[in-house]
Formats: structure tokens, C-alpha cells, sequence
């Protein structure tokens, strides 16, 4: 049986509930530099612009970083665009400005936060590079870059302020978003945060789901808590997916109820009933909640991933036995057509994540269909299976989709 994408699914949900809301304009940034103020000194250094249709960077990172920095921050922006197109008319929009600097110094010297990786103003999105052990882009850095981008592309394309936990929560529900090449996976629950949670719930860390409802941006501003932060996503994360998608309908009223004018109380008791009862269901489905729990959308992430690789060195001629005989070949000896460039260390990052899913009883296969392109199989410890298809158009890649398949 073919199963539902429930990313796709909760995609639309949410961008619907972005067009729903109508509150008023709230800040919600911790910086006031602005662009205009900072880009005289970018340019006049070692800063260059690359523009593409969503997004102005200026940068100074190497030219290969920068371009899997556009090409990322597109597949995100992209992904909410095409669901934003299929049921409203949206506003028009410029290119949103995107700063990443690639020395912590510069990035204090422009007056931000030691202390933050990244932030949206209100004006531009600023990012600063944190580098892993091999010298490449942390995957932190990347995460911050989807976070604060979140913010970025809400403010700029659907222009309503968010309510702080929503906003904060769904930022960070897309800061866990999987990059694959050609495209995103979110709704993944990473073992870190499962843990947070758990630990914060066991340690009464987090406030009443009442008080974190009603709380004001400015209160949020004053105290920045991570613990505020691990909530938000929490309660976006079982609003969403809880129960295969019991909650979405009732939280879309209530949302559609505060953009009527009604309180925050008012429209949680008309659409929840008791916060006490709503409480003890979110509280349960975290501390039950079995340990990989988004091992199949880890799973899809790598087979999207990989497929997206071997999809481009299959379009140059290259032929692989057997999965065994793909995953050993290096970033740099796989060959792709060079206006279909992917980042190498994302393909690194692709090998990393098929080793940890086999170590957890995943077993990946490579089928042969005769007259057909080879697609790529991840077959998970209950007998599900994740099958990855690509589609090329002469040496490029024209499209990439995964399919789960129950046994």
C-alpha cells in the first residue's frame, strides 16, 4: 500500500494558517541594524552579491559555500512558495536580503549578539558562520539558516505577525528540516530535543500550556528562555502530527478565532475545552513517545538525498551493481552535470545519515527495473519500505520524489 506524505500534508496546514492570521505587527527581532546601515561596509570589503529569484546574499564566504547557501535557502523558500500558489493569491515580494558572514569578529563588529548564531531584523536576514571539525559549514549553522529564515520569509511574503510560541514554534519545526539536494524534509524529531523534552517535562522547566499560549511578545523578548524554545516546537510538533493529524482542524479554528477578535482564553476553551485536559495529552505524547520516532522520515530524507546523487552521476553515464558499489564512491569522483551542481559535503552528510540508519536495522538495496531507471530502496526494521525514484531530462536531473510503501 502507498502511504500519504504526511510532510506535504501538514505544509498546506501550515501555510494556511499563515494566510489565516491577521494580528497586528509585532517585533520580534533582538537586533536594530539594519541593511542600510551595514551594506556600504559589506560591499567596499570582500563581500560579493549573489541573487537568485528568492533571495539577495551577500557574503564572503568561498563561492562553492555560497552557492549551497542560495541553493538551500531556495528549496526551503520554494517549498513554501509552490504550496502558498496552489490555494491563495499571495502578496508580491522582492528579493529578501540574506548577510552571512564568515568571521565571528565581523559579525560582533556590525553590533549583533556574541552570543547568537543568526537573526532575522526585520529587515535582512544575518547569519554568521560556525565551522564543524573538518572545516565545512556546521550543520548548527544550517539550522539557524532555516530558523531564522522562517522568520524572514513569514514577515516578507505573508506579512502577519505570528503569536510568539507559533511563531518561535514554527521556526524551529523548519530549523529541523533535512536538506536533500533537491529538496526538504521536515516534521523530523531529533533524539537531542526528544531528550530535552522529557527531561524538561520530568523537571517542571516548562510553564502552563495556558500561560504559554497568552504570552506577549515583549515578555518573550525579556526573558529569551531555550526552554520557551523547546516548548514552542513542541506544541507545533503535536498540534500537527499528534494522533495522525487529530489536532490541525482545531487549532485552524482557533487560530481563524483570535484573527475575529477573540481573546487568546476565549478562543483556546471554545476550541480545546479544558487547557488541564489538552495539557495531559501533550505531556503523555512526549513522555511515550518511542525512541525513533522519525527513523522512516530520516529514512526518506537519506533515500531523496542519495537518489538526488546517483540520479546526476546516472545522467553522466556512470552505472552502479549494487548500493554497496554507489555509497563507497567520494563526493568528488561522482560526476553531475555542472549547470546541476549539488554540494559535495552534502553528499557526506547523506553517506553519514545511510551508516546511522543500517547501525539501527535499516538495510538499503539498489532495484534494477529492465527499460527503467534503478531506484533506491530503504527497507525499515518493521518491513516498510522507503523507494526512491529520479527523473532526468537528458544529463540533468529533472525531478526527485520518495514514495513509502507498507508492507
Amino acid at each position: 500500500m502507498v502511504g500519504q506524505n504526511p510532510e506535504i500534508d501538514f505544509m498546506r496546514f501550515i501555510l494556511f494558517i499563515l494566510i489565516t492570521l491577521t494580528f497586528g505587527l509585532e517585533s520580534f527581532a533582538s537586533s536594530k541594524v539594519t541593511l542600510s546601515e551595514v551594506l556600504p561596509q559589506l560591499l567596499s570589503a570582500d563581500f560579493k552579491r549573489y541573487d537568485s529569484p528568492f533571495y539577495s546574499l551577500y557574503t564572503d564566504v568561498p563561492s562553492d559555500e555560497a552557492s549551497e547557501a542560495v541553493l538551500r535557502m531556495e528549496k526551503m523558500a520554494t517549498e513554501y512558495q509552490s504550496r502558498l500558489e496552489k490555494l491563495f493569491v499571495i502578496k508580491a515580494r522582492q528579493r529578501m536580503p540574506f548577510v552571512l558572514f564568515s568571521k565571528a569578529e565581523d559579525y560582533r563588529k556590525f553590533g549583533f549578539d556574541p552570543d547568537s548564531a543568526g537573526v532575522f531584523t526585520g529587515d535582512a536576514l544575518f547569519v554568521v558562520v560556525k565551522r564543524d571539525a573538518a572545516e565545512v559549514i556546521s550543520e548548527r549553522t544550517w539550522r539557524v539558516m532555516q530558523h531564522e529564515g522562517f522568520h524572514q520569509f513569514a514577515a516578507t511574503v505573508i506579512r502577519y505577525s505570528l503569536p510568539p510560541w507559533l511563531n518561535e514554534g514554527l521556526a524551529s519545526y523548519f530549523e529541523e528540516a533535512i536538506f536533500t539536494g533537491d529538496g526538504m524534509v521536515s516534521g523530523v524529531i531529533p533524539r537531542r530535543r526528544a531528550q530535552q523534552m522529557v527531561q524538561g517535562l520530568n523537571s517542571g522547566r516548562f510553564v502552563s500550556i495556558p500561560k504559554m499560549m497568552t504570552m506577549s511578545q515583549e515578555s518573550w523578548n525579556t526573558k529569551l528562555e531555550g526552554a520557551n524554545y523547546d516548548q514552542a516546537w513542541a506544541m507545533v510538533h503535536f498540534l500537527a502530527n499528534a494522533e495522525e493529524g487529530k489536532y490541525r482542524g482545531p487549532f485552524l479554528r482557533f487560530l481563524q478565532s483570535l484573527a475575529r477578535g477573540s481573546s487568546r482564553e476565549k478562543a483556546w476553551t471554545e476550541t480545546f475545552g479544558s487547557s488541564k485536559g489538552f495539557e495531559s495529552k501533550w505531556r503523555a505524547f512526549w513522555l511515550t513517545l518511542p525512541q525513533d520516532s522519525s527513523l522512516d522520515l530520516e529514512a526518506r530524507a537519506a533515500v531523496a538525498g542519495l537518489s538526488s546523487f546517483m540520479g546526476r552521476g546516472y545522467g553522466r553515464g556512470m552505472v552502479f551493481s549494487d548500493f554497496r558499489n554507489f555509497i563507497e564512491c567520494d563526493a568528488q569522483t561522482l560526476k553531475t552535470d555542472p549547470t546541476d551542481w549539488l554540494p559535495p559535503a552534502l553528499y557526506t552528510r547523506m553517506q553519514a545519515l545511510a551508516i546511522s540508519l543500517q547501525q539501527r536495522n535499516c538495510a538499503f538495496s539498489l532495484e534494477h527495473r529492465e527499460g527503467g531507471l534503478p531506484q533506491l530502496v530503504c527497507a525499515l526494521p518493521d518491513g516498510t519500505k522507503i523507494v526512491g525514484r529520479f527523473t532526468l531530462n537528458h544529463t540533468r536531473m529533472l525531478n526527485v520524489s520518495t514514495e513509502l510503501v507498507e508492507r
